[in-house]
């Protein structure tokens, strides 16, 4: 059997003990930085709230529509809607993402994406026949492909080194 021993890592043990008991903080202390406005940057908070209210709102639509749809057409006009749409939105989220990558400007994709979704949604509520919802329902689709891929790249791009997990949730 090898003859295993524990070598010290410094020569003078109270060295060590020192540095330990410099290292201790106080909870207050310790709290204050590790509280979570202070791990996560301004700009992480800011973009995911727009993001969360324009995700409420079109949550909130979304649970009309189907509703809308059934009442003044058929159930295969709104399996045509909910394919196009998403079929629009994915295909744009690859794009989008592509693009911003590429190019590095992602703050007029999010922009416009938000732009898209806000005026798409006030098309939706003063929609009068099942076209213009269509309509209003893709423009909404379009404004959520065009800032997804983008704003997850921001948000990776703000968050601090150690703490990206944390941006995203």
């Amino acid at each position: 059997m090898a003859n295993l021993q524990m070598k010290p890592t410094s020569k003078n043990s109270s060295e060590g003990a020192s540095a330990f008991n410099n290292s201790e903080k106080t909870a207050a202390e310790t709290l204050d930085k590790t509280t979570l406005m202070y791990r996560i940057p301004k700009g992480v908070w800011l973009l995911s709230i727009a993001s969360m209210l324009i995700t409420l709102s079109t949550s909130i639509i979304q649970t009309v529509i189907p509703l809308i749809v059934i009442n003044k057409g058929n159930t295969k006009d709104l399996g045509l809607l909910e394919g196009t749409v998403e079929f629009v939105s994915f295909l744009l989220r690859f794009l989008t993402g592509v693009f911003s990558d590429f190019f590095v400007y992602r703050k007029p994709f999010v922009g416009a994406g938000f732009l898209f979704s806000t005026i798409a949604k006030t098309f939706m509520v003063v929609a009068i026949s099942y076209p213009m919802l269509f309509l209003g329902k893709v423009f909404d689709r379009i404004g959520n492909g065009l800032q997804a891929a983008p704003r997850d790249a921001m948000l990776g791009e703000f968050s601090r080194k150690g703490y990206t997990g944390q941006a995203y949730g």
